[in-house]
């Protein structure tokens, strides 16, 4: 079993700061001035808390948690580990942050969906689930906000390795396995 987190990287972006949002029950939505290591939300501007910054322009829902099993072994955990990191916490921070997105012309959300929401891998039913109801989410949001002037978008990358992540350490972890994937799981026969 793998769990992979898709990572973010705080940065300046034009004029405006981007910053990491806590995304656990206790501080959902919260904007931080600290950086941190993995980011997996970041918004433009600021929430009501944060005014120094100025309105929120722009959401970015970045998680990505995937945890492979195979049906038979996906607990209730599992379950609710992801549906809540890649679903629900899309839809508490859009909660939190729309109320100063309406006030801010060209707000937008961006939802990080996967090509899994579209295409299902195997020992992935809560990943293919949680992010094919992320963009449901999205466009149920679209209908919903459009008409406040607040875009509402998703993005469906494909499998990327990177340092750190799942598929680098299935890479090292199990060679066999990986080309296996790769080859036959990619239509390219590789990742990105």
């Amino acid at each position: 079993m793998y769990k992979r987190q898709v990572p973010g990287d705080p940065q300046k972006h034009g004029a405006a700061e981007l910053y990491p949002v806590v995304c656990s029950k206790a501080g959902a939505g919260q904007v931080l001035q600290a950086p941190v290591e993995r980011l997996l939300f970041f918004v433009v501007g600021s929430s009501d808390q944060n005014r120094d910054a100025g309105p929120a322009q722009v959401l970015v829902n970045v998680v990505g948690i995937h945890i492979y099993a195979d049906i038979t072994e996906t607990t209730q955990a599992i379950w609710e580990t992801s549906l809540n990191a890649n679903l629900v916490s899309a839809a508490t921070l859009a909660r939190g942050f729309v109320p100063a997105m309406k006030r801010t012309k060209g707000a937008a959300i961006v939802n990080i969906s996967s090509r899994n929401a579209l295409s299902s891998s195997p020992k992935s039913a809560t990943y293919d689930a949680s992010k094919a109801g992320l963009l449901a989410l999205t466009r149920t949001l679209g209908v919903e906000l459009g008409r406040l002037g607040i875009r509402v978008n998703a993005v469906s990358p494909g499998s990327i390795i990177f340092p750190g992540g799942g598929w680098e350490r299935m890479r090292d972890d199990e060679p066999e396995l990986f080309a296996a994937y790769e080859r036959d799981g990619f239509r390219m026969g590789r990742l990105g």
